[in-house]
């Protein structure tokens, strides 16, 4: 390839560019009609631009041949645009020219010529104002009048070709309306499209029937008898009214029944109408009641259907031991034959609370025999269980509505053994046939002592409630919390504060539960605005509560309680702060708030009384609490799992924990595994690297798929917001402008020659305590496409080459001369193949006053996925290449260098001498050079200028460097730690454990303790 062929190329690519560039600018002002004069002006230039368009073009071509494949640019789809741009600029230039003439022809037309038989009135002549079409923004109501407007003056105009009228369209619409035709191709074939989507989109009469009759019913009646109020009535009443009866509805009676009947629908019947009306224009009240009808049928037919199965749903067998016997069957005959006639005695027709042979006995007695007949514990009725049993009546004695007065216990006021206080739920476990046998009463009986000091099946309910919270937004949502009083702060998920947006704060709690196990840290703290879902008259009084709560990623595990009718019956007439406290759902169920005790006294209410029971229902502002012992409906969702806050430790996390702190200080081989992409990455390398002449490698990303789709405008928003930050801290920002300048004068970026669709974003890595660059900018590879593709995604990663550092600090430990130094920007010394520099292209400008400009880096860079992989398989292959020439400084390079880190050393001085600058010549050949030199002995450095020396920091009163993430003091060749001693009360292996987090590398440290 000649470079001036080369060079040719580059000015012609150049010159095409701008060309393009021109033409878009003159066609982007066709959007905006105040920008007409400019627009006129630059035509005037167009055919000159589309010359010189056409000369760069053929110049390109003729240039072509001479190039390789890679090398050659293509032209054919860069014309055809251009072509698309020349022609709309000049139709909608001549459509402007059109109407300007059209509007001089009417200002100059002469009056009519008056009747030879009378004589014209003396009038001045007067020039009527031009009539411009306004713009439209999407506003349905406004639509009829503006495409009447529109018609008559550019759509029915036959002398206009359809460019020009899709050019007059596209200047009158602007915001939803605009973007309805966006997408439509700019051509005269597309003009009847674009209008028809126009119409079909915003010309629905019945939606625009149905903005008119909200505005009729949104008008605020008068409340005086005076002019104003009148005329306003007029203005809008009789306007609106008038309005309906322009768009000629058939049925005008049927449409306002209609919309006054969605009006008082629910939100998902109405949706559920609209799309089964959604072929019919104007539906009729006969299809809106008709439809609601059939609704109503199948929700009364599904609810018999539930009910049915929950009455005779069969009941699972108990793990517990309770009484399996039933009644024979003569006496369930007997039970449907005559119902009044005594279960006990069989003689007389009374009830059996009234029978004597019944009354006599004790308690226990009577309790046995209401087990067996499967009578219902509250009223002793035969047809129904004590979970279904809807009688008001309670125990005279203690008050409770689960069992009769015949059935208390007195053993019930104090704490002995005896039969359970609320028998009911013991009924719902019996589903083992009657036998008929004595063997099977017998073992029933024995069963029954087990009953009754086992207890019934129950959950325990925890007080939740139904509150809304207000985003940074001022809108209110609503989600579900639950109160605990024992907490000494209030929490919220991290999952609820994203979609609240509310600023955080940093917070540095450490939150932990029962036995101080489970310690979490908060990722931060935020303060929320909380008020009740509804202000009725329980917190009518009450203002909304400001909470200071602490993030966390997760509060509780749903509470699912699939309660007994008994409890779901006792509270459906008080107003509840959670009325979906016996959900099973997760997704309704999940709690993502909590209250602590710091707002336990603002949110209860000590005005009205509590309302004991099992559960207990407490006031709030939220509405009734429920807390406590709640029967569940069967023994299978009892799982015997109960709910506390805060505990996320478990004792196999501990004991997994320090077999993976002992697994870390084991020494060994580790196994070796060849996986398939790694091994992908390594053969693409060796195929595809290569060596320029200046020694250099250039190398190519290993793509797995192909990238599709744009990142720019995402890429450019985020630049705009970096720019922000940066100009908020102006040391930070000039820190970035002189690292991203170091790119620039080293030739490692240049500025695109050609737009690409694949851009990067960048950030900047601040670190003090570096002593060479403080801050270094990295690449983000993750912006995602309009495909849905980000560049990590279809790149590779590669394996992990660095060596593995306890070996590299043992053999460091070993030599007698320590010799250390660093690689100088080992990725950027590293090229990459012109034709994946694509990917790597970044917004940059010094300062707002000048132009954003579009960059292309040329080298291998900081974040990418393959980087690491890349610029560490470059180091191997540069001590393979140069192995004869520098066979020592090759056996370092390929044995003691981490990651940029070369940790090696000599026998003697003059050893380290010579190896040191073995060293520098091979990592010269590769482009690379070395600094941040130190030594155990300064006579091997003597000879290096100071600025490629490390120099050490004060630690200890010893000067240190580090080395591998240790302090290494070079005089005594020896490491340093600076160690604060916190002895623990007591050892245990929570506290050996804590000490896997702070050991160091190699074990050259102890745990101290």
């Amino acid at each position: 390839m000649a470079p001036t062929a080369i060079q040719q190329m580059e000015t012609a690519v150049s010159n095409r560019e701008r060309h393009f560039t021109q033409a878009q600018q003159c066609f982007d002002l066709i959007k905006v009609p105040q920008q007409e004069n400019n627009f006129l002006i630059r035509c005037q230039h167009m055919a000159k631009c589309y010359q010189n368009f056409e000369s760069t073009l053929e110049l390109i071509n003729t240039i072509n041949p001479l190039l390789d494949t890679k090398e050659k640019i293509a032209t054919d789809q860069t014309a055809k645009a251009f072509d698309d741009l020349f022609f709309a600029i000049r139709a909608h230039e001549a459509a402007i020219t059109e109407r300007k003439k059209t509007e001089q022809a009417a200002a100059a037309l002469p009056a009519p010529a008056p009747a030879h038989h009378e004589a014209p009135p003396a009038t001045p002549k007067v020039r009527l104002p031009v009539i411009v079409v306004p713009q439209f923004e999407g506003d349905i109501s406004k639509f009829p009048s503006w495409l009447s407007l529109y018609n008559e003056l550019v759509h029915e105009v036959g002398h206009l070709t359809p460019i020009q009228k899709f050019s007059y369209l596209r200047s009158y619409l602007t915001g939803s309306a605009l973007k309805c035709i966006d997408t439509i191709a700019f051509t005269a074939a597309n003009y009847p499209l674009a209008y028809r989507a126009l119409s079909q989109r915003f010309y629905k009469k019945r939606t625009l029937a149905s903005s008119l009759m909200n505005k009729l019913l949104e008008f605020k009646p008068l409340q005086t008898d005076n002019l104003t109020g009148l005329r306003s009535f007029l203005d809008h009443f009789y306007v609106v009214v008038e309005s309906i009866r322009s768009l000629t509805i058939n049925d005008l009676d049927e449409f306002i029944l209609v919309h006054l009947g969605l009006k008082v629908l629910d939100h998902t019947s109405s949706m559920e109408f609209e799309k089964e009306m959604a072929n019919k224009e104007f539906p009729t009240f006969t299809d809106l009641t008709n439809f609601i009808r059939q609704k109503a049928d199948v929700l009364e037919q599904a609810a018999e259907s539930e009910s049915l199965s929950s009455k005779y749903k069969p009941r699972s067998e108990t793990k517990r031991s309770v009484f399996m016997g039933t009644v024979g069957h003569s006496q369930v005959s007997q039970r449907e034959t005559s119902k009044i006639k005594c279960y006990v005695c069989s003689h007389g027709p009374h009830k059996i609370v009234k029978c004597p042979k019944f009354t006599k006995l004790d308690v226990h007695k009577r309790f046995n025999i209401v087990k067996e007949l499967k009578l219902c514990f509250a009223c002793l009725s035969a047809t129904h269980f004590t979970t279904e049993c809807e009688s008001v009546y309670r125990c005279r004695t203690c008050q409770s509505s689960t069992h009769h007065s015949l059935l208390h216990f007195p053993s019930q006021s104090s704490h002995k053994t005896s039969p359970p206080a609320c028998p009911a739920d013991t009924s719902t476990k019996q589903t083992t046939p009657y036998s008929g046998s004595s063997s099977s009463r017998e073992s029933g009986s024995n069963a029954h002592c087990g009953v009754a000091q086992c207890g019934v099946v129950s959950t325990i309910l925890l007080g939740t409630a139904v509150i809304k919270l207000q985003t940074q937004s001022g809108h209110w949502m609503t989600t579900r919390c639950v109160i605990d009083p024992g907490s000494q702060v209030s929490i919220i998920t991290e999952r609820l504060v994203q979609h609240l947006h509310l600023p955080r704060k940093p917070c540095s709690l450490t939150i932990s539960g029962i036995g101080s196990m489970g310690k979490t840290k908060t990722t931060g703290q935020v303060a929320c605005t909380i008020r009740p879902v509804e202000l009725t008259g329980m917190n009518s009084s009450h203002n909304a509560l400001c909470v200071d709560a602490v993030i966390m990623p997760k509060i509780t595990s749903t509470l699912p309680n699939q309660l007994s009718a008994s409890v779901l019956k006792q509270f459906r007439h008080i107003q509840l702060a959670d009325t979906t406290y016996y959900r099973h759902d997760p997704e309704l169920t999940s709690i993502d708030v909590l209250l602590g005790a710091e707002h336990y006294g603002d949110i209860i209410l000590h005005t009205l009384p509590i309302i004991k029971g099992m559960p207990n229902a407490v006031p709030s502002i939220f509405g009734y609490l429920l807390f406590g012992k709640a029967e569940v409906m069967n023994e299978d969702q009892n799982n015997h799992e109960r709910s506390t806050f805060f505990v996320s430790a478990r004792e196999e996390d501990i004991s997994c924990q320090l077999q993976k702190f002992w697994a870390l200080e084991e020494v060994g081989p580790a196994p070796i595994t060849v996986d398939k992409d790694d091994q992908l990455c390594e053969d693409h390398f060796i195929a595809t690297h290569t060596r320029d002449n200046n020694g250099r490698y250039v190398v190519k990303l290993p793509v797995k798929d192909t990238l599709t789709g744009s990142n720019r405008a995402k890429a450019l928003r985020m630049f705009y917001q970096l720019e922000k930050r940066l100009d908020k801290n102006p040391t930070m920002k000039q820190m970035y402008s002189e690292n991203l300048q170091t790119y620039l004068d080293s030739d490692h970026m240049e500025e695109a020659k050609k737009p690409s669709d694949w851009f990067l974003s960048h950030h900047g890595v601040h670190r003090e305590t570096s002593s060479t660059t403080k801050l270094r900018v990295v690449f983000n590879p993750n912006l995602v496409t309009t495909s849905g593709q980000t560049l990590s995604q279809v790149l590779h990663v590669g394996p992990k080459l660095q060596l593995d550092i306890q070996n590299l600090l043992v053999i460091f430990r070993l030599n007698n001369v320590a010799l250390l130094c660093d690689v100088q920007a080992m990725y950027r010394c590293i090229m990459l193949a012109p034709e994946d520099r694509a990917y790597q292209h970044i917004f940059w400008r010094n300062n707002t006053q000048e132009n954003v400009k579009e960059y292309e880096l040329k080298t291998v860079t900081f974040g990418l996925g393959p980087s690491p992989f890349l610029a560490q398989r470059v180091i191997k292959q540069l001590a393979v290449d140069e192995k004869e020439k520098f066979p020592s400084a090759s056996s370092v390079i390929q044995e003691s260098i981490y990651v940029d880190d070369i940790v090696t050393g000599s026998d003697s001085v003059q050893a380290a001498r010579e190896l040191r600058n073995e060293l520098i010549h091979l990592m010269k050949a590769g482009g690379f050079h070395l600094r941040k030199w130190a030594s155990s002995h300064p006579e091997v450095l003597d000879d290096l200028a100071s600025d490629l020396c490390e120099t050490p920091k004060q630690l200890a009163h010893t000067d240190a460097i580090k080395v591998l993430g240790i302090q290494w003091c070079p005089k005594k060749d020896a490491f340093c730690y600076a160690v604060t001693v916190n002895q623990p009360p007591v050892v245990n292996k929570r506290s050996v454990c804590h000490l896997s987090t702070t050991s160091t590398e190699c074990s050259v440290q102890l745990s101290s303790t």
